[in-house]
């Protein structure tokens, strides 16, 4: 595909590119796998909604989440417990008060009882900067975090890149082209 087509389909994808680390494929690929998955749960327990994780090996090494959106709201409204789980209710009403992210103080509604909070995180961007000393991509990529780099949009645009798009996108094998 031409880049420019190839820019319009990447907007959504929020990634990391690092050299790749003098190892044997089978160890290489494992880790990578790994740090692909490990990645898609960090933005879905984070509530990014993640619709795909991939990843691309040569010289360097691309991971990369597609999300549904790489911005969400920063309120959110969280379910506690059923109004008659006396002792759940006292731990979810303790839990939320005067905690600094309420926004909304713990109301009654059709039998739950709810909080509205503020999200930590409200972009992907900012959530993979602060927690990529914690994400566990196995021993040989955590020891190159000192050289990570966070991509997204033009990052993935490059000539190096657009036979892998093209396949990942158009969701064909190359020889099937």
């Amino acid at each position: 595909l031409p880049l420019n087509e190839i820019k319009e389909k990447v907007k959504n994808f929020i990634g990391i590119c690092m050299p790749r680390p003098d190892v044997i494929d089978d160890m290489l690929y494992s880790q990578v796998r790994k740090a692909s998955k490990r990645m898609e749960t960090m933005y879905r327990n984070h509530d990014f909604h993640p619709v795909d994780s991939l990843y691309h090996v040569d010289d360097d090494i691309l991971v990369a989440v597609k999300l549904k959106e790489k911005t969400i709201p920063e309120r959110k409204l969280h379910m506690g417990p059923p109004e008659g789980a006396q002792a759940h209710v006292e731990a979810f009403l303790s839990r939320w008060k005067g905690n600094e992210n309420v926004i909304r103080p713990p109301y009654k509604e059709n039998g739950r009882w709810w909080v509205e909070i503020k999200r930590e995180y409200v972009d992907a961007r900012s959530l993979l900067e602060h927690n990529i000393d914690e994400l566990n991509m196995g021993k040989n990529l955590n020891e190159l975090k000192d050289r990570v780099r966070i991509c997204e949009d033009d990052d993935f645009v490059k000539k190096k890149y657009a036979a892998f798009w093209t396949s990942y996108l158009s969701k064909k094998h190359p020889w099937e082209w």
